[in-house]
């Protein structure tokens, strides 16, 4: 009965306050990984983290990210259902370094299936949202500075007949130079591909996952530029991950015996990765070998419906994006 306690209680804060602990991840019949059983990760839970203030609740949680301040912004739907006591619901939060509200803010920017969410050095906002098919940046006011993309359009990227449009681009990444790389593809919906672009938005190159052989993939869920100017594709469906450079010319590929849902990359250099439904937080090494793990498939503290996004603070706290559970959940060092 204490658990049960615990669990309605983490999760009223946002509206979500379904089940008890145990129960499967809403979104059932998928079929979870074999849970690592290697060394744990030395964090545990904290209870209700980021509480909204009252008629607020989140929306489909996609991404969590954390400013050179220290604030913590949280990337969520705006489904109209969601509206409590006439309070709308907006796609972007954000909260002090202790968790405590500041705003929720975003009015113009429609979120119609929130997927990635990405923090520069300079505190520009990148959010890739896979129903409108669009990727668009914000400076650290929250003003658009451009849109990738053609709002609520999907198909083929093609410069040459100008036709600029994603078909459900889910993550980016950005170089040390500013080159922009976009993977789309969720669900291994349309054509799987990678897209890279300059720091201006202006389209360079892109390859696509449907080839034979070991450098195809067909579910982009995520993407990132590893210390080696390298870039990784994470394709969910198939537990793998494959390497390129900037060129799209194919490295090697990794098989994983878990989902590929999320990278994050330290401020020291360590390499984490979260397995969405099977929810877990994985710490890697450059080779992709698991060191640690923490988490599991649920509904109560340090378990997850589908682990999206993360973040650690300054003080070396996790935030993990329950897009699920519609949730944050925080762990801080054991």
């Amino acid at each position: 009965m204490r658990l049960t306690l615990t669990v309605v209680f983490t999760l009223a804060f946002a509206g979500m306050a379904r089940a008890q602990s145990g129960d499967a991840p809403r979104g059932g019949g998928r079929q979870l990984s074999k849970l690592i059983e290697g060394p744990d990760l030395g964090y545990k839970p904290v209870p209700n983290p980021l509480p909204l203030p009252p008629g607020m609740m989140w929306g489909s949680v996609a991404g969590v990210v954390i400013n050179s301040q220290g604030h913590i912004f949280v990337y969520a739907g705006t489904r109209p259902e969601l509206t409590l006591n006439g309070i709308e619901p907006l796609p972007l939060y954000e909260f002090d370094v202790d968790g405590k509200f500041i705003r929720a803010w975003g009015k113009n920017l429609e979120s119609k299936s929130p997927h990635g969410f990405r923090i520069d050095a300079a505190d520009n906002f990148w959010l890739s949202d896979i129903g409108d098919h669009t990727v668009t940046k914000l400076n650290a006011k929250g003003e658009v500075l451009f849109t990738l993309g053609t709002k609520n359009k999907a198909g083929v990227w093609d410069e040459a007949a100008g036709n600029r449009t994603f078909n459900q681009p889910t993550d980016l990444a950005l170089t040390s130079n500013g080159d922009i790389f976009v993977g789309q593809g969720h669900g291994g919906a349309g054509d799987p591909r990678v897209l890279r672009f300059d720091k201006t938005g202006k389209y360079i190159t892109s390859w696509s996952g449907k080839v034979d052989g070991p450098s195809a993939f067909s579910n982009v869920h995520a993407i990132m530029v590893d210390p080696d100017g390298h870039i990784w594709v994470g394709d969910r469906a198939a537990k793998k991950i494959l390497i390129f450079d900037v060129d799209g010319k194919f490295i090697r590929a990794i098989q994983m015996d878990v989902y590929v849902c999320s990278f994050y990359v330290a401020k020291n250099g360590q390499l984490f990765m979260l397995s969405g439904w099977d929810g877990q937080i994985l710490k890697l090494d450059w080779n992709a070998k698991i060191l640690a793990a923490t988490g599991k498939p649920g509904r109560g503290l340090n378990q997850y419906g589908e682990a999206e996004s993360m973040a650690i603070s300054a003080r070396g706290e996790i935030f993990v994006a329950d897009k699920i559970n519609d949730y944050v959940q925080k762990l801080i060092p054991k």
